[in-house]
């Protein structure tokens, strides 16, 4: 029982900062969602004793791959405007990776 108030509190406490932050559309990114999850899972599935760290590694991968795209999209006119857009939002795998490997510990954790 204790593992699933752990997980409850983490989820709204975690959405309570998004949403005192900045508006709660800023921290929504399907594809980097999907990369995060999808590669983490298989490390897990792969790798079941490495744990979080699974989802941490593909939050990193991910979010190399986000900067390289979009560094390679940007255009010699573009300012740090676009350099700092890009790197917010390749900065969501991070948050993606850390949240879901938190959740997987404690659902793994014994009550």
């Amino acid at each position: 029982m204790k593992k699933y108030i752990c997980i409850g509190v983490t989820v709204v406490f975690t959405l309570l900062l998004i949403a005192m932050s900045s508006p709660f559309k800023m921290f929504i990114d399907l594809p980097t969602a999907i990369a995060v999850l999808g590669l983490g899972g298989i490390g897990t599935y792969l790798l079941p004793e490495k744990g979080a760290n699974n989802f941490i590694h593909a939050g990193w991968l991910v979010f190399g791959i986000g900067l390289v795209a979009g560094m390679y999209h940007l255009n010699p006119t573009d300012g740090i405007e676009q350099m700092g857009a890009n790197l917010s939002v390749s900065s969501i795998a991070m948050v993606y990776a850390y949240l879901a490997g938190i959740l997987f510990d404690f659902s793994k954790a014994k009550s």
